[in-house]
């Protein structure tokens, strides 16, 4: 992938966290035009998305608990990841402890991840990422959102041995390959990612 734009939010650290300038970009304002509808479809896709799976996992949990909980996630997320993914645009979760292998995360997310990490390991945790690529003779912009541990995400990804029964069946019975336990409260547990496909 040849990098065309390269952009990093850094929340706290800098200000606005706007796209680092491009001669590609200054010499053509339909581009920059174009990348920044795209950084703005890729946030509100990213909100949506956290939003939706948050609430439907806190009602979850209230109506049947951690282990309904479960169930529901395994079913549920993918398909409400699916409804938010159209019109050129594609959104995600992906980790690098992954429950289900369907969040496991593609190169180009894998590097972003451990980026993450290790400024999260320096408290300099960004609120997102971005950049544009050109992917498979395509500029696509790619947008990652760190996803923090909260306390509600313990009771399912929490120290293993200290897990419900029920939950820790659950989870045998659906992902035998789980890596997703040993989390604390504020840990970074991995990312929204969007690809969103830009004009030619």
């Amino acid at each position: 992938m040849r990098l065309a734009v390269v952009a990093i939010a850094v929340g706290l650290l800098v200000g606005c966290g706007q796209p680092a300038a491009d001669p590609a970009s200054e010499s053509n304002p339909r581009n920059e035009v174009d990348e920044q509808v795209a950084l703005e479809r890729s946030r509100k896709a990213a909100d949506a998305l956290g939003a939706e799976l948050m609430s439907t996992m806190a009602a979850e949990m209230a109506r049947g608990g951690p282990a309904a909980a479960i169930v529901v996630c395994s079913e549920v997320a993918q398909s409400i990841a699916n409804e938010h993914s159209q019109d050129g645009l594609a959104v995600r979760r992906v980790t690098l402890k992954a429950r289900n292998s369907l969040n496991q995360p593609d190169a180009y997310e894998r590097a972003a991840l451990e980026r993450l990490q290790s400024l999260h390991d320096r408290g300099e945790l960004p609120t997102e990422i971005f950049e544009v690529v050109e992917h498979d003779g395509s500029r696509v912009l790619r947008y990652i959102r760190p996803i923090q541990t909260a306390e509600l995400c313990l009771a399912c990804h929490g120290d293993a041995n200290a897990l419900a029964p029920e939950v820790r069946q659950v989870i045998l019975e659906r992902y035998p390959n789980d890596a997703a336990t040993g989390y604390s409260a504020g840990q970074l547990r991995g990312a929204i990612s969007v690809q969103t496909r830009l004009q030619p």
